[in-house]
C-alpha cells in the first residue's frame, strides 16, 4: 500500500494529518532508512545486516542516517 496518497475513504482528520509537513518529513526519513538498509543488504548481504540486532553499536547514528556510506563502513 502506498503512503503517497490518502484513501478516498479517509476521514477529514486523517486527510489533515496526511497533509502535515511533519508527516512528509517522517515519510522521507523512513524512505532514506529503507534505502540504506536495502543498499547494505545488496552490497554486504543479509547476514551482515542482521548483526545490527545483536550489536547495538551497529545501529546507525543520527549523522549516519543522512550518509549511509558512513554507516556501511562500520560493518567492515
Amino acid at each position: 500500500m502506498s503512503t503517497d496518497e490518502a484513501s478516498a475513504r479517509a476521514s477529514d482528520r486523517y486527510l489533515k494529518l496526511h497533509a502535515s509537513p511533519m508527516r512528509a518529513k517522517a515519510v522521507e526519513q523512513q524512505r532514506r532508512a529503507t534505502d540504506s538498509v536495502a543498499r547494505l543488504i545488496d552490497t554486504q548481504g543479509l547476514d551482515t545486516f542482521n548483526r545490527v540486532w545483536t550489536d547495538p553499536t551497529l545501529v546507525p547514528t543520527k549523522a549516519e542516517t543522512g550518509t549511509p556510506d558512513l554507516w556501511q563502513r562500520r560493518f567492515g
